[in-house]
């Protein structure tokens, strides 16, 4: 898929559903009846607006190998559409959310692997897991964010030992 493809099939999802009836989804946020819950982020045009082929971010990362569609991938994952990665699977979702993961995977394919310290810090969002115990291995079915940052937020917290990849050690939550 490319940049542009995916632009025009958010423009195609929002012409198809700016009409209808407004009804409560299953987390109380009123959509349109005709939208379907797994893409519905296609109509708040988030594609569209993350796209800035001729930005400085965009030169410096094609420099480096990424293309349009990866560098697309990246400032949607970065900006307000990070939920449309968050699946324990992807294969089996509607389209452009199996795509958009694959653009994602191959721009962490050429990602350098994260060596300027031994933690990194998870602030858990409402969808987080935080029944860890001391020690246990979590395997994220999933893409998550973390910094090398403490922040100090006074909420759950994933202290994590990168071990290798697709998995972290949990050493402590609060």
């Amino acid at each position: 898929m490319t940049a542009q493809e995916l632009i025009d099939i958010e423009k195609k999802y929002k012409e198809r559903h700016n009409r209808g009836h407004l009804v409560p989804n299953q987390v109380g946020e009123f959509v349109y009846d005709n939208m379907d819950e797994d893409i519905r982020f296609l109509n708040d045009g988030y594609i569209a607006k993350h796209y800035n082929p001729n930005g400085k971010t965009t030169s410096v990362l094609k420099e480096h190998g990424f293309n349009d569609f990866e560098i697309l991938m990246l400032n949607c994952f970065w900006g307000g559409v990070s939920h449309a990665f968050k699946w324990d699977s992807y294969e089996c979702r509607n389209s452009p959310i199996p795509e958009m993961c694959a653009g994602l995977d191959s721009v962490l394919d050429k990602t350098p692997i994260y060596d300027e310290g031994n933690v990194l810090y998870r602030f858990c969002t409402i969808d987080d897991r935080t029944d860890f115990q001391e020690g246990e291995i979590y395997h994220a079915p999933h893409y998550i964010t973390t910094t090398k940052d403490n922040w100090k937020h006074k909420t759950n917290v994933f202290i994590i030992t990168p071990k290798r990849m697709g998995q972290v050690l949990v050493l402590y939550t609060n």
